[in-house]
């Protein structure tokens, strides 16, 4: 086991998130199509003071790495601020951003202040595709700026999601990135908005454009190489190497979220906070708390035994914040049709 391995098993038997990510502002320069987050609910979001609090409290708690998402990082004032102060207590900075607010001087600071990854979203290889998604014309600036922050040594990580809108464009995607050598992370999980505000669920494939991408060798090898594919869904499994009192995931244990209001999250998807700073303590809310009592319950494998008379079982991955936002059952249809996608993928390719 590596140092590293270690480190996150110990992290992980005394329930401290590694990173923690924290929405410092719901607002956007951006109209993505597809994005959950409610660019309109802007109440009592928190100071760049009231953030360093929030800072504090995850240094204290050993928290290591704090990644910084929105709506638009960039669009917080003084957003530079909070990252200098990060910083300063030698703790790891990731951004997720659209980078078209930076121009190549911010680009430099950040390099500077060793940022240790900036996400960027990127839909397509085809500019009028993005373009469509982000109802803004948005794709050069945020291509010109993975470009560069690449060449200047920054870590950069483009994150696509997979949608009806762009699943043709993975090749193309991929090829673009890897000619500038960025490494690029796909997703196909479109996620619920909050409080309803858009109709994000019908971007989600179909099941027979599912099967089309994956019966594709190509697009095979880049979600997965063909190696990770065929151990993953073909020789270990998933849910059949459980124990009853496994966490089939890492909500509560790994995993928080913080959003601008100080709302914390046992993830991102959960729909319901399990506290509020501004009204107790983080460690708190964390370690003496029913609700998170509760979770850390009802995500052990024991309450999956249904999933054993589902015959795509072994190639699914359960998510319990999923599930309860959609239905509050097992399954939700992100995951369920990824299952029977992919089963019918290794009954055909591989059997």
């Amino acid at each position: 086991m590596s140092i590293l391995e270690k480190l996150e098993l110990e992290l992980y038997k005394k329930r401290i998130p590694m990173t923690v990510t924290v929405e410092l502002t719901k607002r956007c320069n951006l109209d993505c199509r597809h994005c959950y987050v409610d660019h309109n609910d802007l109440d009592n979001e928190l100071s760049i003071d009231d953030f360093k609090d929030v800072i504090d409290q995850l240094e204290d708690m050993g928290v290591m790495i704090i990644a910084l998402s929105g709506g638009e990082v960039f669009y917080k004032k003084d957003s530079f601020k909070l990252i200098e102060y990060i910083r300063s207590k030698n703790m790891g900075v990731k951004l997720i951003t659209t980078a078209t607010l930076l121009n190549k001087k911010d680009a430099n600071y950040l390099k500077e202040l060793g940022v240790l990854e900036v996400g960027l979203s990127l839909y397509s290889d085809k500019e009028n595709v993005h373009n469509y998604i982000t109802k803004k014309e948005s794709f050069k600036k945020t291509l010109e700026m993975a470009i560069y922050l690449k060449k200047i040594g920054v870590n950069v990580l483009v994150k696509t999601l997979i949608m009806n809108l762009n699943y043709k464009d993975i090749k193309g995607l991929h090829s673009l990135l890897s000619s500038y050598d960025i490494p690029c992370q796909f997703d196909l999980g479109v996620t619920d908005s909050q409080n309803n505000v858009r109709e994000v669920k019908k971007f989600s494939l179909s099941d027979e454009q599912l099967l089309e991408m994956y019966l594709d060798e190509e697009i095979r090898n880049i979600l997965y190489n063909v190696k990770s594919f065929e151990e993953t869904y073909c020789e270990k499994g998933r849910l059949e190497n459980y124990n009853d009192e496994d966490a089939v995931c890492s909500i509560a244990r790994t995993s928080m979220w913080i959003n601008s209001k100080g709302e914390v999250f046992p993830c991102i998807h959960f729909p319901y906070p399990i506290g509020d700073l501004k009204k107790r303590p983080l460690k708190e809310i964390w370690y003496n708390n029913k609700m998170i009592d509760r979770i850390l319950e009802r995500s052990k494998y024991k309450y999956y035994k249904k999933c054993h008379s589902c015959s795509a079982s072994k190639y699914c991955s359960p998510c319990l914040a999923l599930n309860y936002m959609e239905n509050k059952e097992h399954c939700n249809s992100n995951n369920k049709r990824d299952a029977f996608s992919v089963k019918k993928v290794v009954n055909l390719i591989y059997k």
